[in-house]
């Protein structure tokens, strides 16, 4: 298994290039970093359906993924952060009248339909859920076999950006709209997180990660002056080292305090490492440009093969390919929904 993991690092050597890179946060470079992190999420998935013999290599691959733990989802929160972030910049108010259609009910709708996908696959193998799964698994607060926990906190905090937009075009306190909503927006992330520690303890990956999407949006507001102080070696080696250290020691904590501080950490060193490396890998641009339908759908295969005795390179090796073929066939039907919903 550790093979995936050569595998990944010959995908970002592939076509790497050092150099400054202004373009760090184009789309482009972004969806290649979202391609790594969504084969990370990928593999992980896929170890919860396998039983491991216990070597040296299946125990690396193992630790691999206890070290990263969440962090593998830091950068869709930060990324999607800075996006929002970036189209109410450049676009304003145009922005903010479609925010609810594009962001919210666009979202829910591509998930509800997935899960819709999950219900038909639960209903052919005879599975059964409780009444409370069957009503909850549509708006991500319950599974049923589904990846649910990220996109239930995604869609609240898109309802919780409008809310800071709507203040922030309300009030007539003296300080810039881009301060209050990132200042509304951390304020409510955080309340969404004790509210999600109460009901969901036990589970710290619904709340370790949460800050990292105000982080993003953050970092979109005061990118200039960021950039100008990176700009200084001294300071982005300086930066970077102790983002390094403080990263490393945050991993041997396991509260949602250290975890969410950590988040912010990784992807500043994420972000810092990319400003001086060019990810031109197209396989992994794909994947990112392709992230949700792969995120949400590749389970489907797993849970299908899961009942069988198969090797596990073969297993991941299939449910890849499975899920790639479920993406182009979901995005056929995605394209006529919106197009008929005129969510597009």
């Amino acid at each position: 298994m550790i093979a995936f993991l050569f595998l990944l690092c010959f995908l970002v050597c592939y076509g790497i290039v050092f150099k400054n890179n202004p373009d760090y946060l184009d789309i482009t470079q972004t969806n290649a970093v979202k391609g790594v992190f969504i084969i990370i999420v990928f593999l992980n998935h896929a170890r919860s359906y396998l039983t491991l013999s216990s070597n040296m290599f299946n125990n690396i691959y193992a630790f691999f993924f206890r070290v990263i733990g969440q962090m593998m989802v830091v950068m869709f929160l930060f990324y999607s952060g800075y996006g929002v972030g970036y189209q109410l910049q450049i676009k304003g108010k145009a922005y903010e009248r479609v925010f609810i259609k594009k962001r919210i009910i666009s979202t829910w709708f591509h998930f509800a339909l997935a899960v819709a996908f999950y219900a038909i696959i639960n209903i052919v193998l005879q599975r059964s859920y409780s009444s409370i799964k069957w009503i909850g698994c549509w708006f991500g607060w319950e599974s049923i076999g589904n990846s649910n926990w990220f996109v239930f906190d995604i869609l609240i905090l898109y309802i919780i950006t409008f809310v800071s937009i709507k203040i922030s075009n309300s009030t007539n306190v003296n300080r810039s709209k881009e301060r209050i909503q990132v200042y509304s927006i951390t304020v409510m992330t955080l309340l969404l997180w004790l509210l999600l520690y109460l009901a969901k303890r036990p589970d710290r990956y619904w709340y370790n990660t949460l800050i990292a999407y105000p982080f993003g949006m953050w970092y979109c507001y005061n990118r200039k002056t960021i950039e100008s102080v990176f700009a200084k070696k001294e300071v982005y080696c300086i930066v970077l080292l102790l983002s390094g250290i403080f990263f490393s020691l945050l991993t041997l904590v396991r509260n949602s305090i250290g975890e969410n501080i950590a988040a912010i950490l990784f992807s500043t060193i994420v972000i810092m490492i990319t400003m001086k490396v060019h990810i031109g890998n197209r396989a992994l641009n794909w994947l990112g440009i392709h992230l949700f339908p792969i995120f949400i759908l590749q389970r489907i295969p797993m849970i299908i093969l899961s009942d069988y005795e198969i090797n596990p390179v073969l297993f991941v090796l299939v449910c890849f390919i499975i899920t790639i073929v479920l993406t182009y066939l979901y995005e056929a039907v995605i394209k006529k929904a919106d197009s008929f919903l005129k969510l597009s």
